[in-house]
Protein backbone atom coordinates (compact mmCIF):
# COMPACT_ATOMS: atom_id res chain seq x y z
CA UNK A 1 0.00 0.00 0.00
CA UNK A 2 2.86 2.34 0.74
CA UNK A 3 4.14 2.13 -2.83
CA UNK A 4 0.68 2.97 -4.23
CA UNK A 5 0.42 5.96 -1.88
CA UNK A 6 3.83 7.21 -2.95
CA UNK A 7 2.96 6.83 -6.65
CA UNK A 8 -0.35 8.66 -6.13
CA UNK A 9 1.40 11.47 -4.26
CA UNK A 10 3.98 11.85 -7.01
CA UNK A 11 1.27 11.75 -9.68
CA UNK A 12 -0.65 14.47 -7.84
CA UNK A 13 2.39 16.73 -7.67
CA UNK A 14 3.23 16.19 -11.35
CA UNK A 15 -0.39 16.66 -12.51
CA UNK A 16 -0.86 19.90 -10.59
CA UNK A 17 2.54 21.21 -11.74
CA UNK A 18 1.67 20.51 -15.39
CA UNK A 19 -1.76 22.10 -14.95
CA UNK A 20 -0.11 25.17 -13.43
CA UNK A 21 2.45 25.39 -16.23
CA UNK A 22 -0.36 25.14 -18.79
CA UNK A 23 -2.19 27.99 -17.06
CA UNK A 24 0.97 30.11 -17.19
CA UNK A 25 1.49 29.26 -20.87
CA UNK A 26 -2.09 30.21 -21.71
CA UNK A 27 -1.70 33.49 -19.83
CA UNK A 28 1.48 34.21 -21.81
CA UNK A 29 -0.39 33.61 -25.08
CA UNK A 30 -3.15 35.95 -23.94
CA UNK A 31 -0.63 38.61 -22.88
CA UNK A 32 1.15 38.38 -26.24
CA UNK A 33 -2.13 38.92 -28.10
CA UNK A 34 -3.33 42.26 -26.71
CA UNK A 35 -5.37 43.17 -29.79
CA UNK A 36 -7.33 39.91 -29.88
CA UNK A 37 -9.89 38.68 -27.39
CA UNK A 38 -9.21 35.14 -26.30
CA UNK A 39 -12.01 33.29 -24.57
CA UNK A 40 -12.09 29.87 -22.95
CA UNK A 41 -15.79 29.24 -22.59
CA UNK A 42 -15.60 26.56 -19.91
CA UNK A 43 -13.49 28.63 -17.51
CA UNK A 44 -15.43 30.90 -15.13
CA UNK A 45 -13.53 34.09 -15.97
CA UNK A 46 -14.36 36.77 -18.51
CA UNK A 47 -12.04 37.28 -21.50
CA UNK A 48 -10.89 40.59 -19.98
CA UNK A 49 -9.64 38.95 -16.75
CA UNK A 50 -8.77 35.48 -18.07
CA UNK A 51 -5.04 36.15 -18.52
CA UNK A 52 -4.59 37.53 -15.01
CA UNK A 53 -6.55 34.66 -13.44
CA UNK A 54 -4.56 32.07 -15.35
CA UNK A 55 -1.25 33.69 -14.44
CA UNK A 56 -2.20 33.89 -10.78
CA UNK A 57 -3.50 30.33 -10.74
CA UNK A 58 -0.33 29.08 -12.40
CA UNK A 59 1.97 30.84 -9.94
CA UNK A 60 -0.08 29.73 -6.94
CA UNK A 61 -0.16 26.17 -8.25
CA UNK A 62 3.60 26.00 -8.64
CA UNK A 63 4.06 27.43 -5.14
CA UNK A 64 1.62 24.87 -3.74
CA UNK A 65 3.51 22.02 -5.41
CA UNK A 66 6.81 23.39 -4.10
CA UNK A 67 5.42 23.63 -0.57
CA UNK A 68 3.51 20.34 -0.65
CA UNK A 69 6.16 18.44 1.34
CA UNK A 70 5.92 20.92 4.21
CA UNK A 71 2.18 21.73 4.01
CA UNK A 72 0.39 18.77 2.38
CA UNK A 73 -3.09 20.25 2.92
CA UNK A 74 -2.32 23.00 0.39
CA UNK A 75 -1.91 20.44 -2.37
CA UNK A 76 -5.20 18.78 -1.43
CA UNK A 77 -7.02 22.13 -1.49
CA UNK A 78 -5.50 23.13 -4.82
CA UNK A 79 -6.27 19.72 -6.33
CA UNK A 80 -9.86 19.99 -5.11
CA UNK A 81 -10.20 23.49 -6.58
CA UNK A 82 -8.80 22.27 -9.92
CA UNK A 83 -11.17 19.30 -9.92
CA UNK A 84 -14.17 21.52 -9.19
CA UNK A 85 -13.28 24.11 -11.87
CA UNK A 86 -12.66 21.44 -14.50
CA UNK A 87 -15.78 19.39 -13.69
CA UNK A 88 -18.06 22.39 -13.37
CA UNK A 89 -16.74 24.13 -16.46
CA UNK A 90 -16.61 21.13 -18.76
CA UNK A 91 -19.65 19.11 -17.69
CA UNK A 92 -21.94 21.22 -15.48
CA UNK A 93 -22.16 24.33 -17.63
CA UNK A 94 -23.57 25.27 -21.00
CA UNK A 95 -20.27 24.34 -22.69
CA UNK A 96 -20.72 22.05 -25.72
CA UNK A 97 -18.14 19.67 -27.14
CA UNK A 98 -17.27 19.58 -30.84
CA UNK A 99 -17.54 15.81 -30.93
CA UNK A 100 -17.05 12.58 -29.03
CA UNK A 101 -13.25 12.85 -29.07
CA UNK A 102 -13.34 16.25 -27.37
CA UNK A 103 -15.74 14.89 -24.75
CA UNK A 104 -13.49 11.87 -24.20
CA UNK A 105 -10.45 14.13 -23.75
CA UNK A 106 -12.33 16.29 -21.26
CA UNK A 107 -13.46 13.19 -19.39
CA UNK A 108 -9.89 11.93 -19.18
CA UNK A 109 -8.75 15.32 -17.90
CA UNK A 110 -11.38 15.27 -15.15
CA UNK A 111 -10.51 11.66 -14.23
CA UNK A 112 -6.86 12.70 -14.07
CA UNK A 113 -7.79 15.58 -11.77
CA UNK A 114 -9.79 13.20 -9.58
CA UNK A 115 -6.84 10.82 -9.27
CA UNK A 116 -4.60 13.80 -8.46
CA UNK A 117 -7.04 14.85 -5.74
CA UNK A 118 -7.02 11.33 -4.26
CA UNK A 119 -3.23 11.37 -4.35
CA UNK A 120 -3.13 14.77 -2.67
CA UNK A 121 -5.47 13.59 0.09
CA UNK A 122 -3.22 10.61 0.75
CA UNK A 123 -0.22 12.94 0.75
CA UNK A 124 -0.48 13.77 4.45
CA UNK A 125 -1.39 10.30 5.63
CA UNK A 126 1.10 7.86 7.00
CA UNK A 127 4.24 8.39 9.02
CA UNK A 128 7.34 10.17 7.79
CA UNK A 129 10.82 8.84 8.30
Amino acid sequence: MRVIGNVLRLYSQIFEAILSLMALAMSAVIASSPHQTISVDWLPWSPETLGAWLAGTGVVGLLVVALSRKIPALLALFALAALVVLTRGLFLSSYHFDGPEAMKSAGLLVVGALVAFVGAISFGSGTRR
